[in-house]
């Protein structure tokens, strides 16, 4: 069910390049998680002011969840095609 193949030594060159540009984009995702998680918490534990700057507070503390969310979501996929690459690796 496996694909046996052999890549040229460019395809190698190509396959690496674009690997470390996955590591790089994982590592650059890592560095916005946490900005958006320090942020968050930056908002959440803002003094409660009157009822419109609380709603407000509320919602951008939702919208950047669903941001944080996403950028996990991102990092997953990032790794997962990084552990299936290594996995092709060998075979290339």
């Amino acid at each position: 069910m496996g694909y046996n193949y052999a890549l040229t030594p460019e395809g190698k060159t190509k396959r690496e390049e674009f690997r470390n540009t996955l590591s790089s984009s994982l590592e650059t995702l890592g560095g916005a998680f946490q900005a958006t998680q320090t942020l968050i918490e930056t908002i959440k534990t803002a003094p409660s002011m009157e009822k419109r700057f609380n709603r407000a507070k509320q919602a951008a503390v939702r919208a950047l969840r669903q941001y944080a969310d996403n950028i996990e979501l991102n990092m997953a996929v990032f790794r997962r095609a990084l552990e299936l690459g290594e996995g092709q690796g060998a075979a290339g």
